[in-house]
């Protein structure tokens, strides 16, 4: 809340609901946390609700560091599998989904074992740490998820990936709880650099 206050009172009435910043801060802090760290020089990936640093691991892995990269900067186990041709910028059109990215492409037991030494922490995310909240909590959960895919809607019709050529991967989403709006990010070129994108919408004090 002090983080409001400080940025000029732009989070709204949402600033005098102290429960509402942290039920946001808590159901989203996996994509608010990571957004924008999928850079060779710091990538952090999400797997349940847990963070991971696998910025040292990326030149070992064994599947190229461009396929991690591209999946980087936000909880993987809710990500559709992202395409990444290698040597080809490309924005992905394919819907097969997953319930956990980590388990579907077939880790091995080695590959979980090396995974666990770079743990940054537990349960980040309040769904991880509690899948039944009650009350206001539950109804921030709602809210997030219900307009979390509206909004994907809007950024994505915001940011033509014919008009970014270089753009790799798939245009994200995050709520950022201390400006009170969603926000768009995606990556371009072949250090992934990130581009974070305010768009039509996303400024909209929906929460009911």
């Amino acid at each position: 809340i002090a983080a409001c206050v400080g940025a000029g009172g732009t989070c709204g009435r949402f600033a005098r609901r102290p429960v509402h910043f942290y039920g946001a801060l808590r159901e989203g802090a996996v994509p608010y946390l990571l957004a924008g760290r999928n850079t060779p020089e710091e990538c952090l990936v999400g797997i349940g609700g847990d963070v991971y640093d696998m910025t040292e691991f990326l030149p070992e892995h064994p599947g190229t560091a461009e396929t991690v990269l591209v999946h980087a900067g936000d909880d993987c186990s809710k990500c559709r599998i992202r395409r990444l041709r290698s040597g080809v910028r490309s924005h992905p059109r394919s819907r097969r989904p997953t319930a956990d990215l980590f388990e579907a492409v077939g880790h091995s037991r080695r590959a979980r074992g090396l995974a666990s030494h770079m743990l940054l922490t537990l349960g980040l995310s309040g769904a991880a740490s509690d899948p039944a909240p009650a009350g206001n909590l539950r109804s921030v959960r709602k809210w997030m998820r219900r307009e979390s895919g509206r909004q994907l809607r809007l950024a994505r019709a915001h940011v033509d990936p014919d008009e970014v050529p270089d753009l790799i991967g798939e245009v994200r989403v995050f709520f950022d709880p201390v400006r009170w709006r969603w926000r768009a990010w995606y990556s371009t070129g072949d250090d992934f650099v990130p581009v974070f994108v305010d768009y039509p919408g996303g400024g909209r004090d929906s929460y009911t």
